[in-house]
């Protein structure tokens, strides 16, 4: 990137390695800096600078058994890991972006962080890859779209449920359940699922798509089926709004403060819940103005002003 004021120093490391804990504060002294800016949960405790953190979500703290495999090794010293270092990084911390007020409120519930210390830094969408036009809601194929891993906490598992609770209502209908997502080691369970409910011609997994393929899905199914959680922002249901598609969502987490009254609302634990909401896709008037509130509501999240809160933070943190 050739920018004034800039230069570009390449780590060939993932962030989990031990060297960003070892070996970062010797790149960081090499180079003078004042503030580590960690997009990440944590930081080195060894650097002698200020550190802002960004902290997206307290799931480990609050819903633990939605990130971990039962019995799985691996996962389990993610989660403890995640609560013995991230608290001592939160600690550390001069300052804190958040994408949320519910994020923000957990920080100061769980671990005691004063508000003056946290900056509310919603994300932003790519507003440019949205069309022009969007499809009419009687020209969709009839098919949900569910984008997001097998994780526990992406629910695919409960869109399934759901999906099977319409279809015992409505034995007639040849909706189907679109899943965009990679693979992973919760995915096995959940094609068991499919089989076991006899989905196998209404569950269609297309695995990770380019984006051209995802944007396209997004434009031709008749509303995107989103029952997480727990989510810190939640793009999925944004850039749905961004291609005029209905959007039928859990309110769960930071959803409701980002979603509210431009969704079909559903308990995302609830497969009649869910069911309810793709029975409410037929209410046509209210999914039109919640299309037309959605075009509207899409675009006040922008990145220009993600970046300008957080340069402000960070041009903060490097003052003092």
């Amino acid at each position: 990137l050739d920018a004034p004021n800039f230069q570009e120093v390449i780590v060939p490391l993932h962030y989990t390695h031990p060297w960003t804990v070892f070996g970062m504060p010797r790149l960081l002294a090499k180079y003078r800096t004042d503030v580590l800016f960690s997009p990440f949960f944590y930081a080195t405790p060894f650097f002698r600078g200020s550190t802002v953190l960004t902290v997206h979500d307290l799931m480990w703290v609050l819903d633990p058994w939605l990130l971990a495999r039962k019995n799985n090794l691996v996962d389990l010293v993610k989660i403890v890991a995640h609560r013995v270092f991230v608290p001592a990084s939160i600690r550390r911390a001069k300052g804190i972006l958040v994408p949320s007020m519910t994020t923000a409120n957990e920080l100061t519930q769980h671990y005691g962080v004063a508000s003056e210390k946290i900056k509310i830094t919603p994300l932003g969408l790519d507003h440019l890859t949205f069309p022009d036009r969007v499809r009419p809601l009687n020209q969709r194929e009839n098919a949900l779209l569910f984008l997001g891993s097998s994780k526990p906490y992406k629910n695919m598992s409960g869109a399934i449920d759901g999906l099977a609770a319409y279809l015992r209502r409505h034995p007639e209908s040849r909706l189907e359940v679109r899943i965009v997502g990679r693979s992973d080691g919760f995915a096995p369970r959940v094609r068991k699922k499919v089989r076991e409910l006899g989905l196998k011609d209404r569950v269609i997994f297309l695995g990770q798509v380019p984006d051209a393929e995802l944007k396209h899905q997004l434009g031709i199914v008749r509303a995107l089926l989103f029952p997480s959680m727990h989510e810190g922002f939640g793009f999925p249901p944004l850039e749905a709004m961004g291609y005029g598609t209905p959007v039928i969502s859990s309110m769960r987490a930071s959803l409701g403060e980002f979603l509210n009254g431009k969704v079909i609302p559903i308990q995302p634990d609830s497969a009649d819940s869910i069911a309810d909401g793709i029975e409410a896709l037929e209410d046509q008037d209210r999914v039109r103005q919640l299309v037309a509130d959605g075009l509207i509501h899409c675009r006040g999240f922008q990145w220009n002003e993600t970046a300008a809160r957080t340069l402000a933070l960070l041009k903060s943190c490097a003052s003092t």
